[in-house]
């Protein structure tokens, strides 16, 4: 805390059961745990290595960190299963399915601290990629013209979130 504000200058895996890494893991799930490009918490890993992530988002992740380097927060273990935003019945959280990631920081600085040209990089990047079917983002940030596949609130201030579509999961292991 500085000057009365809170700022995150850490992210920490968020627990869940550690998994061993498998004997044999997809090429895309390799390609995303081998990238430089792509910073991910143990839960994360773990959530990679139990074969529950789709596929899908494992490849929107490799394009968006062509763009910036990525820090994720959260894939899926350490998430609500449910969507806390007033609706009812609350949905299912993407996450929850293996189908959404936060993202933390973009090239090292978080998401509130990253520069406006990086952060409209890769939210620009998410909405050209037809898998992206939510993208959740700091206030201004929402460019897709009342399309309503982006959207910006105040949980979305310091994080971006990324949702695709169904997809098969299991890319993890093979």
């Amino acid at each position: 805390q500085s000057a009365g504000r809170w700022r995150v200058e850490q992210v920490a895996s968020v627990g869940g059961a550690e998994i061993e890494t498998p004997d044999t893991l997809g090429k895309i799930a390799q390609r995303v745990l081998d990238s430089d490009r792509i910073v991910l918490p143990e839960s994360a890993q773990w959530d990679i290595y139990s074969g529950t992530i789709s596929s899908t988002l494992l490849e929107v992740l490799l394009e968006l960190s062509s763009v910036a380097a990525l820090d994720v927060t959260v894939l899926k273990t350490g998430h609500p299963r449910l969507v806390v935003d007033g609706r009812r019945p609350a949905p299912v959280s993407a996450h929850f399915l293996g189908r959404a990631v936060d993202i933390f920081a973009l090239d090292g600085a978080p998401i509130s601290r990253a520069s406006a040209s990086s952060v409209r990089g890769v939210v620009e990047a998410a909405r050209d990629l037809a898998a992206v079917l939510q993208l959740g983002v700091p206030a201004g940030f929402d460019v897709d013209a009342g399309q309503r596949r982006i959207f910006s609130n105040l949980v979305h201030a310091d994080h971006l979130h990324v949702a695709v579509g169904r997809t098969r999961t299991g890319a993890g292991t093979q």
